[in-house]
């Protein structure tokens, strides 16, 4: 039904009065009935001194005031405390009466409990109060679970002081009722701050999530980074720790259903049809099926040939072929063959999309002229060996035709309505039987499934170039080098300085020499080689000496002289030299060496060269970078498409397939968790084994690794297994948005599995396998040695009947055959069959057998299977005879009277059954109120 309007009416809220309170709930810390320190503590509420309340909660279960044994309390209110509890609370009056009968109501109350009141110093004072105490102080902070139920023995014992008080006329005192008053606790000491961290000695308080604020300004602005809310995804070591799981048993309850009818249900579409109009509704269904056959011939022919026209003609022909085949009519370009001096001219069209511009569609054609004719011609030289293939469609049609109005037009304005049809179910629900059950949690159900199908994108992104500046005025010829490493540039040797020269002169006195220095160099020193000094007339002392641009070398002869062998010169281009001295003739001469040093070489030129290399070498580095970034992104694009193509085709399969996917991916997390991540475990495959690298087992692995999985798949009841998905917002908050958005499945379960933050779990023991499963669970040990473990049982379940459950068949074969027999006396009703063979199986172990009716009772309302049809288990009686008599719902087929047949049962009837509509894509007819059959299986009616 659609929803129409939604209000709501708000209402401040009342105090209820004490009546009410003590007609619905019990109220703690009465009046008179309070202990010390309850009375000090409440003074703290004034104050609002929550800290310190909560610091005296904390130390108060520290002490022994405290409550957590039964044996903490006075021992006269032991006995009855644990008889209520040993009966589970389903008693009686004196049940409980007895334990204290003969003592007196003073030893418990106080002697003034007559006149209603209750002693200080009473064991039910003590007991009261320090249950109620208890109670209160574990609200305040987390503990520790003691061992006694504090609601129930405080309960206890108000029912006590309250029986007591009625005297021992009970029915006044409804038992069950009293227990599920609930209590109420002092609200001024549970007012929570949530700002205020409590002590944690333990219990099951909230985990409080460690958050470290950021620094933010003093305008209350903070950094973006203070709001990205990203998940830690580092490689983590693998928790080591195993959950100690605890069976638990229940009943197991399990609906079926099946169709039960179609039924027309909205209006879907209106075709309306007005007077002298036709219309007709043409359906086409087309199948198409192509077959290819594959000719091989081999013709050997060698033939000359005289007449180039042929060879023209079959070019023209081959070309015309490639053509038609290959191209379409979009844009075209002529183009002519002259070989061979015989022309031949064609036009070949080629796709190209509408933004193409015109130079570049002739080019596209040209080229694609060029590539036809080229095949072509290499067609012709080697056709006379050629595969050929026929392919052959064959198109079948059918056709539905919906027609409105005669031939010549409707008679009066018509319609016809179109209805959406709705699948009625029929659905019952049947009892399993008891069961050992394990309830698994488990974080984000889809995790493994969503991480399995990501495929990995191998391809790194591209690195960024260097951005690094540099200065042309930076380059050296020490340094140029590294600096054109770092951009990846091919840097040019710097020009180098010419070799150093020498020029030698010799000349005698007198003589002026004309000194030339070549283009580049300088002359820079002058050194003097040999001379000779002639002194005529036998003068002591004398020099010659070799003279340039003021500078001179000289030898000396005479006392207290000394020769000039060396000195710097800095001459360029054309010098005179002269040959001078004192007291020398013209016998005397002197020879020079100058050296001559190059120039420096000008370095602006190459720097600036090598300045343009690098600029061109980071061209080329930002050019490719663009290059690989853009190939980077269309193979990312591409991985993306075939990732969500590859997505979207396995969360869009059938929705049997997507229940299975979903039931496969818990079943995972459940096994995990029961066996404590045993899927790192060896399983024994080796991948490449000698002597041909194939894949192989390893037996003694194998062996150990099958053991974990016999007893996780032939232990438990996977078929069975029931499980609840909660929303995103039980996930870690930083996987809200991406749990949100993914991939939308067209299922919308299967979709919530997607989406699910949390799911629960609860897998049935196999019947006959708890004792292996809880061994298990005890000492994390799987008992495969001949004797069976300390609990007795069966280990698994038959392999026969593991197969039949994966055929869903889960009944089970019973000994013996039933029978409808016609001659049986007294007279067998068409519903009754007769138990043979193994009638004892209801019968006691008493000798003579009786008939066991709890037996019996336990096959009432259950499914029975007699040749392949279900029926249900009305009664099961034992007649005059001795026979055990099976009523059934209904009667077996006539033909099968007089045939004794085996039997099985299966589940047990619970409840009625009931129906319920499920949508389906088809679109009914209406015409001529005209009706659905809604009996299913539909039934063919003969034409005669």
């Amino acid at each position: 039904m659609p929803e129409l309007m939604r209000t709501f009416v708000s209402r401040a809220p009342q105090k209820t009065s004490p009546e009410k309170h003590a007609n619905t709930m019990y109220a703690t810390h009465a009046k008179n009935l309070r202990s010390k320190f309850y009375n000090d503590l409440s003074k703290l509420c004034e104050t609002s001194a929550s800290d310190e309340i909560l610091n005296e909660a904390a130390a108060y279960l520290k002490n022994d005031n405290a409550v957590s044994i039964i044996e903490d309390l006075p021992e006269i209110l032991q006995a009855p405390l644990k008889a209520m509890e040993h009966k589970n609370y389903e008693f009686v009056y004196s049940d409980v009466s007895e334990l204290i009968n003969g003592r007196k109501r003073g030893a418990l109350f106080g002697d003034d409990f007559e006149q209603g009141h209750i002693c200080p110093t009473s064991p039910y004072f003590e007991a009261r109060t320090r249950l109620e105490d208890t109670l209160l102080m574990r609200s305040l902070v987390p503990a520790e679970k003691p061992e006694i139920n504090l609601q129930r023995a405080l309960k206890g014992i108000l029912y006590l002081e309250k029986a007591y008080k009625a005297g021992r006329a009970r029915k006044d005192i409804n038992i069950r009722k009293h227990f599920e008053k609930p209590i109420l606790l002092d609200s001024c000491l549970l007012s929570h701050d949530p700002c205020k961290e409590r002590p944690q000695d333990g219990g099951h308080s909230l985990p409080v999530n460690e958050h470290k604020p950021c620094d933010c300004a003093d305008n209350g602005e903070c950094p973006d980074e203070c709001c990205e809310c990203e998940c830690d995804n580092k490689c983590v070591e693998q928790d080591p720790c195993c959950t100690k799981l605890v069976p638990h048993i229940g009943e197991l309850f399990i609906i079926r259903d099946d169709v039960y009818c179609y039924e027309a249900k909205e209006i879907a579409k209106i075709v309306s049809v007005m007077e002298s109009e036709y219309r007709e509704v043409t359906h086409r269904r087309l199948k198409r099926e192509e077959l290819y056959s594959e000719t091989q011939t081999e013709i050997s022919t060698q033939e000359e040939t005289t007449h180039q026209v042929e060879k023209a003609t079959t070019l023209r022909d081959e070309m015309d072929k490639a053509i038609d085949r290959d191209l379409s009519l979009n844009t075209s370009s002529s183009f002519t063959y002259g070989g061979d001096k015989i022309p031949y001219s064609a036009t070949a069209s080629v796709d190209v999309s509408s933004n193409t511009s015109r130079r570049d569609a002739q080019r596209i054609a040209k080229e694609t002229s060029t590539r036809i004719l080229d095949r072509a011609v290499k067609q012709v030289n080697k056709k006379m060996k050629s595969l050929t293939s026929r392919r052959l469609t064959h198109e079948i049609e059918e056709t539905n035709v919906h027609k409105f109005g005669a031939p010549d037009g409707a008679l009066k304005d018509m319609s016809r309505t179109f209805h959406e049809v709705v699948e009625k179910r029929e659905a019952q629900m049947y009892s399993a039987g008891i069961k050992g059950m394990l309830q698994i949690n488990f974080p984000e159900p889809s995790a493994h499934f969503f991480e399995l199908l990501q495929i990995d994108f191998d391809l790194e992104a591209p690195e960024i170039p260097s951005s690094k500046p540099f200065n042309c005025s930076e380059f050296t010829v020490e340094n140029y080098q590294e600096i054109a490493g770092e951009y990846g540039a091919s840097a040019t040797s710097p020009p180098e300085m010419g070799p150093v020269k020498y020029l030698t002169y010799r000349g005698k006195k007198g003589d002026s020499i004309q000194v030339t220095v070549p283009d580049g160099y300088t002359a820079t020193k002058m050194d003097r080689v040999a001379s000779y000094l002639y002194r005529p007339n036998g003068l002591r002392k004398g020099h010659v000496a070799f003279s340039l641009d003021g500078d001179n070398v000289a030898e000396w002869k005479g006392k207290n002289t000394s020769d000039r062998n060396s000195t710097s010169i800095s001459v360029r281009g054309q010098a005179t030299a002269t040959i001078t001295g004192t007291n020398y003739n013209n016998n005397s001469w002197i020879e020079v060496r100058l050296t001559l040093t190059p120039d420096p070489v000008d370095l602006k030129g190459w720097k600036e060269d090598l300045c343009e290399q690098i600029k061109e070498a980071i061209k080329k580095k930002e050019d490719a970078y663009v290059r690989d970034v853009d190939i980077y992104e269309e193979a990312k694009a591409q991985h993306k498409i075939k990732q969500t193509k590859l997505v979207d085709e396995r969360i869009n399969k059938s929705n049997f397939a997507l229940s299975e996917v979903i039931k496969e991916n818990i079943a995972h997390h459940a096994k995990t968790v029961i066996a404590c991540n045993f899927f790192d475990i060896d399983n024994g495959m080796r991948n490449r084994v000698q002597p041909c690298g194939l894949p192989q087992m390893n037996f003694k692995q194998t062996k150990k690794y099958a053991r974990v999985v016999d007893l996780l798949e032939r232990c438990f009841d996977w078929q069975f297994m029931s499980y609840m998905l909660y929303g995103q917002s039980h996930a870690q908050k930083c996987k809200w948005k991406e749990l949100a958005q993914r991939t939308q499945s067209k299922n919308t379960h299967f979709q919530k599995f997607l989406n699910a933050g949390f799911g629960t779990a609860i897998i049935p023991i196999k019947e006959g396998a708890e004792f292996k499963v809880n061994y298990f669970l005890a000492t994390g040990l799987i008992w495969d040695d001949e004797d069976q473990p300390p609990i007795p049982g069966k280990a698994f379940a038959d392999f026969f009947q593991e197969l039949k459950e994966a055929k869903g068949n889960y009944s089970t074969d019973r000994d013996g055959f039933v029978i409808h027999d016609t001659s049986y006396m007294p007279t067998l009703d068409a519903n009754q069959v007769v138990l043979q063979d193994n009638a004892d199986y209801y019968d006691d172990s008493v000798t003579p057998a009786i008939f066991d009716t709890t037996l019996a009772e336990a096959d009432f309302n259950r499914e029975i299977f007699i040749d392949k049809k279900v029926y249900r288990i009305l009664a099961i009686d034992e007649n005059s005879n001795g026979d055990v008599v099976i009523t059934l719902d209904k009667g077996i087929p006539v033909d099968s009277y007089d045939n004794p047949y085996p039997w099985a049962t299966g589940f047990v009837f619970s409840g009625i059954n009931w129906i319920f509509d499920q949508a389906t894509p088809h679109a009914w007819l209406r015409e001529n109120m005209r009706c659905l059959p809604c009996t299913y299986p539909i039934e063919c009616e003969e034409v005669e």
